[in-house]
């Protein structure tokens, strides 16, 4: 063994040759350069090198006694442990045959003798960089198998509970469908009970107003019998739109005139806005003005809204009930009103501007909103200040 200081990084390279003059003059060469050198006369000794590990690079003769070159390199290329070893034939035959069966049996190079030490040492080095930036590749495909390896279990990790969540979504909305269908059933139940008792009323009603004499108590029979009508028209229109929310059922439109709808509102409750004296006047609605809807609902929506403000507003206020033609698809129906305290009462209720279920409480504004968005409209509460207000509810309108 030719011994001399070397940078070790630079690889260590086993020579086998059965000629030790062979083996001295690349050995020379070599270690000039700064490697790390073995050597061995014969291919079994050669293995047992490359079995201790630890070698970069094998420079291999052909011809040996008992086991030649080629067979020591494609044993060496069968184990899985030395595959990854560059070997190089150093080697006097140079005929196209011999070269052919090198690469062949697996070696990376061929260099004839007698050779080149430039070139011989350019080889080495340039093999030993493939070798090295293959272990480098191979150790970031083993980093990246392991990451991928791991990413894999956390997203099947992840799967696994996110099936069990859909699993428990299914669960909680099977529970939610069996909600829903009970509370339908209950609003049928409800609406029907409540309806039959509130014709009944009405009917006895009716029957009263004719025995009696008293022009005082007839008067209260007409209030009573204006309260259960408009109690019957709030009371079969909550349940119409707490239906449509809970069941998703789809709206039922039909030509509606807005005017005979304001009319009968009106009438309902003329009693009431005398009592608490409220004048209301109207304008553009001598006319029909035909919008698209279910009209026991926006009448229910119309009424809510009126009776809210003529039971809130203040002795002597004005209402104006105005139609208006906004677009080629919308009609809105505009309530004016000029009353301090109650646009105050409003305005600190944060009920000013577009309702939604954020900023008002379950009341008739809220109910003839949530109409109006069933109908595919709104109610807007617009404050024009000292004291002003308008309640717009839009509809989609229809010629």
């Amino acid at each position: 063994m030719i011994k001399k200081e070397v940078d070790s990084s630079l690889g260590r390279i086993l020579i086998v040759d059965d000629n030790p003059k062979n083996i001295q003059v690349a050995a020379s060469v070599l270690a000039q350069n700064n490697f790390d050198i073995e050597f061995s006369l014969d291919a079994k000794s050669g293995m047992s090198w490359l079995e201790k590990g630890e070698i970069d690079l094998v420079l291999l003769d052909i011809m040996m006694p008992d086991v030649d070159g080629y067979e020591m390199c494609r044993d060496i290329k069968q184990r899985h442990e030395l595959r990854e070893i560059p070997i190089i034939f150093l080697t006097a035959k140079n005929d196209r045959e011999s070269i052919i069966k090198g690469f062949d049996v697996g070696a990376e190079d061929f260099i004839t003798k007698p050779f080149d030490g430039r070139e011989l040492v350019s080889r080495v080095k340039v093999h030993l960089e493939l070798k090295k930036s293959r272990e480098q590749l191979n150790s970031i495909n083993s980093e990246l198998k392991f990451m991928v390896d791991e990413r894999t279990i956390e997203l099947s990790n992840a799967n696994a509970q996110l099936s069990s969540l859909i699993g428990q979504l299914k669960d909680t909305n099977k529970e939610l469908i069996k909600i829903d269908q009970s509370k339908h059933q209950f609003l049928t139940i409800l609406g029907h009970e409540v309806g039959g008792a509130l014709n009944e009323a009405i009917g006895m009603l009716q029957v009263l107003k004719h025995r009696i004499d008293s022009r005082k108590d007839a008067q209260i029979i007409d209030k009573i019998d204006n309260s259960m009508i408009k109690l019957e028209t709030f009371v079969n229109a909550a349940l119409r739109i707490t239906a449509l929310q809970s069941k998703g059922a789809a709206l039922e439109p039909e030509k509606v005139d807005l005017s005979t709808v304001v009319g009968f509102c009106l009438l309902k409750l003329d009693e009431k806005s005398r009592l608490n004296k409220i004048r209301i006047r109207t304008t553009n609605l001598d006319k029909p003005n035909f919008v698209l809807g279910e009209q026991q609902l926006l009448s229910g929506g119309i009424l809510g809204l009126l009776d809210y403000l003529i039971s809130n507003a203040s002795p002597e206020t004005t209402i104006n009930i105005v139609g208006e033609v906004a677009g080629v698809e919308e009609y809105n129906l505009v309530f004016l009103i000029k009353d301090a305290e109650l646009v105050s009462v409003l305005l600190s209720k944060g009920a000013v501007g577009e309702i939604d279920d954020r900023n008002i409480e379950f009341n008739s504004i809220d109910l003839a909103n949530r109409i109006m968005i069933a109908h595919g409209g709104g109610l807007i509460l617009e404050h024009l200040g000292v004291g002003a207000l308008r309640c717009i509810l839009r509809f989609y309108h229809k010629s």
